[in-house]
């Protein structure tokens, strides 16, 4: 916490990539010895703001620290060389996320098509359906997140 390394007189580094925090901006970032975000992050966080040219999910998929397991595949149903596309939606129960708005079932359900649609034009018919029967199945699993 950076309040214990302010009153001990140790650095603090803050990683963040959510804009819309408010409380960290008031609890948390005026003890932060530094406050890093990707560069896309918009918000000007004064001098101890650091911008990185990267996202944070990126740091979980160096090679050092994650290995590929093909086995996916075949649990999925997809072949190695088939296009697909992941979907991940948020709960949006979290602490930073209270007043905001994520997307309802018909916007999940529209993106969805819209993908389907722009991934079975690059390839043939068979697969294309394959995929589509793979959206329905996905529907009714996003259709149980709360």
């Amino acid at each position: 916490m950076p309040q214990i390394g302010k009153l001990q007189g140790f650095p603090s580094l803050i990683i963040t990539d959510t804009e819309h925090v408010k409380h960290d901006v008031l609890l948390t970032f005026p003890f932060a010895s530094h406050i890093m975000t990707p560069s896309c992050f918009k918000k000007d966080l004064g001098k101890k703001h650091i911008k990185y040219n990267s996202y944070n999910e990126l740091a979980y998929l160096h090679k050092k620290y994650f290995t590929p397991d093909s086995g996916i595949y075949d649990m999925l149903g997809i072949k190695t060389d088939e296009r697909y596309v992941i979907m991940r939606f948020v709960s949006r129960t979290a602490v930073h996320d209270i007043g905001h708005k994520g997307l309802c079932m018909e916007m999940k359900m529209k993106a969805a098509q819209e993908l389907r649609d722009l991934i079975s034009r690059r390839q043939t018919r068979t697969d294309a359906d394959i995929l589509s029967g793979r959206l329905c199945r996905t529907k009714r699993v996003i259709a149980s997140q709360k």
